[in-house]
Order: C-alpha cells, then structure tokens, then sequence
C-alpha cells in the first residue's frame, strides 16, 4: 500500500480506501463477510474507510465501529458522509447550503456517526 498525506492533516492515509457502500445490507451483503473483508483490507496495509450515514441509515458505520473496536492498538482513518436534510442526491444548483446542511442536522448526524463508529 502507498500512502499519502490527507491534505493539511498531516495524516498517512492509503491510496485507496475500503467503501463500504455495499456493506449496508440493502444490496444482500452478509455482515460476517464485510466484516471479515475489512479486517483482511486491514491486515494488507489498508487505513481508510470512507462510509456514509445514508448507507443503511448508519449500518456501514456500526460495521466499521465493530472494526475499529477490533484494530485499536491500528491508525485508522474514517470519513463519513452526512446526507442532505432534503435526501435529494446532486443537491440542485437553486438549493442553498444551509437549507441542505443546518448546523443542527450537521451536529446531529456527526454524533450519530461518532456512536456507531465508538470514537
């Protein structure tokens, strides 16, 4: 694995991360198989996950939390996303950003990921 710094961080990320896109559950995934998945991405020098609340309403996160919990002693590195309020996927040029993100549903989600993640 090859690693670069994520942005002004300072962090060494992989060059590739594990999506967890499809280890939500709504495409037939079985969790015993993601999970051993991420475990093996791990033990080849993967460190980045990138998940997203709207993947099963937080399911990938708790997968990931799970992992995370398993892989303390590891560096590992997650990046969640958080829907828009309107569920609408690309966001219209006319929507604003803070109609799509108010603080409130941002803090909200960030928490909820935290939980499932358990940082």
């Amino acid at each position: 694995m090859k690693y670069r710094t994520l942005g002004r961080t300072g962090f060494e990320v992989g060059e590739m991360a594990q999506g967890l896109w499809g280890m939500s559950g709504w495409s037939g995934s079985d969790d015993q198989q993601s999970l051993d998945a991420m475990q093996l991405a791990i033990e080849q020098g993967c460190n980045f996950f990138d998940t997203a609340w709207a993947y099963g309403e937080g399911k990938s996160d708790g997968l990931l939390g799970q992992i995370l919990a398993r892989n303390r002693g590891k560096r590992l590195y997650a990046a969640s996303k958080i829907p828009p309020l309107n569920r609408k996927w690309p966001a219209s040029p006319k929507s604003k950003y803070s109609q799509a993100f108010p603080t409130d549903h941002v803090l909200k989600h960030a928490k909820m990921i935290r939980e499932k993640l358990g940082v």
